[in-house]
């Protein structure tokens, strides 16, 4: 099993992450990780917080959970 470094790693999750939201099967191909490998920083990733959409750079594609993740909250109501 390869060893990736912490920075080779966030730097695919940084482009799982819109704007450019690839999937984790054009990150494959492009960068020769197993999809398994990817599928479980993605998982990793998501329970620390991050925004990283399932199938699609195009909203319209993203499950309302993944939209409702990617909104700013500004910690407050109407002042």
């Amino acid at each position: 099993m390869p060893h990736y470094s912490p920075e080779r790693k966030e730097a695919i999750l940084q482009k799982m992450a819109p704007p450019q939201s690839l999937t984790v099967a054009e990150l494959s191909s492009q960068r020769g990780i197993s999809t398994a490998t990817q599928y479980n920083w993605r998982t990793a990733a998501r329970k620390r917080g991050a925004v990283l959409p399932s199938n699609s750079a195009i909203p319209d594609k993203w499950s309302s959970e993944e939209k409702f993740r990617i909104v700013p909250n500004d910690g407050g109501g109407t002042q």
